[in-house]
């Protein structure tokens, strides 16, 4: 079987290990005149009231699945009962809307909103208004496709992340600060890549507030699949797969693999679906999803998508 190859230019990279496009992340300093744009009013909290929560959140160890998630959950019913987060939907919207716009412009594929990605770019938006390092890999380890893998239990498919900061935010012109991410972003070759890109088919908007101003995280996907059950956040080595994690809810794979996170996937790593077991090798492994495409008398080719992580104890 055939992975994704490695390509880079400029400040992109694209890796079929883990299924990762990001760029570099829009610095404050290089902000200045978005800032100005806005009104200037004091920045309310970001997302949940304690920040240290969120700052301990950011550094959990990748290897701590279920404590992550419980954060992570912890996150989302907290913020969802928060006054500020109907205002910082509105943020999110705009950069939605602004997003699905310039790409229908420029011809690239409809973009559909995806409620739990939108949560993975809030958890982190928030975390990074209260005071994370404005970083696409946060304390823990995580990059955007790590955090994606861990929380979206469900989803099989590359990604790409957008991070955007301003120094000023008023409440009262919410939407007004998601379309001048927009903006900016399109502004930065790198960035603007990864909007336009024909590959995604859905994304998430993740806006925060914090002592330093607006955070906008843009998280981008393509969703290859959907797997009919989610895949275990843990499994005993050498234990069965569920059925309904071996397949996708619209259909067969070919195969899939359980890779340890210190290596490339490869084509003897791939199991049938339908009799897939764990591992025996311990840790955090990355899944990978195989679907046929074209074959000749001699030669197969397929496609390799990343999914969920895996611990396997």
């Amino acid at each position: 079987m055939q992975s994704l190859s490695t390509i880079g230019k400029s400040r992109i990279v694209v890796t079929g290990a883990n299924g990762h496009n990001q760029t570099d992340g829009v610095g404050r300093r290089g902000l200045v005149l978005s800032a100005l744009a806005l009104l200037a009013a004091g920045p309310s909290r970001a997302g949940v009231s304690d920040a240290k929560t969120l700052r301990d959140t950011n550094a959990i160890a990748m290897e701590r699945i279920p404590d992550y998630e419980a954060a992570f959950a912890g996150f989302r019913r907290e913020s969802a009962g928060m006054p500020d987060r109907a205002v910082l939907s509105q943020a999110e919207m705009a950069a939605m809307t602004a997003t699905g716009e310039v790409r229908l412009a420029d011809g690239a594929s409809f973009l559909r909103e995806d409620g739990e990605l939108g949560w993975v770019a809030r958890h982190f938006a928030a975390q990074l208004a209260a005071g994370a390092p404005f970083d696409h890999h946060d304390a823990g380890g995580r990059g955007a496709a790590d955090r994606i893998a861990l929380l979206c239990r469900r989803l099989v498919g590359v990604n790409a992340e957008n991070l955007y900061a301003s120094s000023a935010f008023d409440p009262d012109r919410a939407a007004s600060a998601g379309r001048l991410g927009l903006d900016n972003l399109m502004q930065s070759p790198g960035h603007r890549a990864n909007i336009l890109d024909p590959r995604w088919t859905h994304a998430g908007m993740g806006a925060a507030v914090g002592p330093d101003g607006f955070v906008l995280v843009q998280l981008f996907a393509e969703r290859a699949a959907l797997l009919a059950a989610a895949l275990p956040t843990t499994l005993p080595a050498g234990a069965p797969l569920p059925a309904g994690c071996q397949q996708a809810a619209e259909g067969a794979f070919s195969g899939l693999a359980l890779v340890p996170m210190d290596r490339q996937v490869a084509a003897g790593d791939f199991q049938r679906p339908g009799g897939a077991r764990a591992p025996a090798s311990r840790g955090l492994h990355r899944s990978y999803f195989a679907r046929a495409g074209e074959r000749t008398e001699r030669t197969a080719a397929y496609t390799i998508h990343p999914g969920p992580m895996l611990l396997v104890v």
